[in-house]
Formats: C-alpha cells, structure tokens, sequence
C-alpha cells in the first residue's frame, strides 16, 4: 500500500494576459499523482475564491526557484515520475520547489451547475433594461452576513437566507473546514457566492 508523504512547495498562478498572483508557500500530503492534482486544484480554487477552476483550465509547470527558463510540465504519470526524483533533488540541495499554474485561457466567471433549474438562474444574469430588473440586481449586491432593515425584509430574502444556512451544513467539509461540492474524488470549494446562487435558484 502507497505511503502518504508530503511536498512543499511555491506556488505561482500566472495568467493568460502574463500577470501572476505572488508566490505563495503550499503543502500537501499524497500518495499519488492523482491525489497531488486533485489538491492542487483545490490550492488554486482557493485563491481564485469565486472563480470554478477545473484541471483542464491549466497548465502544471515546475522548477526550482532559482533556475531559468519555462520549467518542466507535469501532465501525467510517467512526468510524476521524474517530478518525484527532480523533487528529492532539489530538496536534498536545500532548494526551494516553485510549481507554475499557466492559464490557457481568459477566466470567466463560470459556475458549478447542481442541477438544471441552474440553467435557468444563469438566464437571470443577463442585463436587462427594465427598471424592475435593475431593482432585483441591486438587491441581490445586498451581502448575505448583513442583516437587512425590516422593511426590506421579504419571504424571498428570508428563503435564500434559509437555504445558505442549509447548503451551508449540508455540504460543510470537515476536511476543509467550509462547504465543499464533492464530485467523486475531488472537493471543490463551495464560496458564499456559489452557495447565495445556488439558493436563489432554488427559491425560483
């Protein structure tokens, strides 16, 4: 059976415009090549907060931190590898391991769909000139930790409210510690933003 181990590392988002986020210093515990993906993933959602990330959006890259160059890509078993004894080289000479997330494209702001009713939610977003629907947006910018005056309270507010508090707990991760969508052997990070969509789309 496969022992866990951990890599540590620094880790760069670098965008398709060539802008990076600053380095930033990670963790993670592995058995695998899988595993080591599925928790990068979950690194990257982290800091791209509402932003759904999944693996096929990017590029993995690695390098030690003084060395040239595009460094070297890690895309499949075979590249694990030789990451793997790249790794402990690099760790034995008491340097520092720099992992490289390239973009292949411009994000946009995707969202998880749980069901077709999010489909419809989506149709929702798209400006409209009527003045009700300017109304709805302004609302809707209302943050969900801020507690409305009365008279702006409705049941509408109030079920979205409920239904945060409940996907909330019911896909609170304990491994994570905040909510989390499972989706087979990956978690992806469930922020307010998804959670507030996802209950306005139930109460419609």
């Amino acid at each position: 059976e496969p022992l866990s181990f951990e890599i540590k590392f620094k880790l760069i988002l670098k965008f398709s415009d060539g802008k990076c986020y600053p380095a930033k210093w990670e963790f993670i515990t592995v058995e695998d090549f899988y595993e080591f993906k599925n928790g990068l993933e979950n690194l990257i959602q982290l800091q791209l907060e509402d932003q759904v990330i999944f693996q096929d959006d990017y590029i993995i890259s690695y390098k030690h931190e003084k060395g040239s160059g595009l460094g070297t890509q890690l895309a499949s078993t075979r590249d694990w590898e030789e990451f793997l004894k790249e790794y402990n080289c690099i760790t034995s000479n008491k340097k520092v391991l720099v992992i490289i997330i390239t973009m292949k494209k411009k994000l946009t702001n995707k969202r998880i769909h749980f069901s077709d009713e999010d489909d419809e939610e989506t149709g929702k977003k798209k400006k409209k000139s009527t003045s009700d629907d300017r109304n709805k947006r302004n609302k809707e910018k209302t943050s969900l930790n801020q507690i409305p005056k009365e008279k702006n309270i409705n049941e509408e507010d109030a079920e979205i409210a409920k239904n945060v508090m409940e996907l909330h707990s019911k896909w609170y991760c304990n491994e994570h510690e905040r909510s989390c969508y499972v989706d087979l052997t990956r978690h992806i990070i469930l922020t307010t933003n998804h959670l507030s969509t996802w209950a306005r789309s139930i109460v419609s």
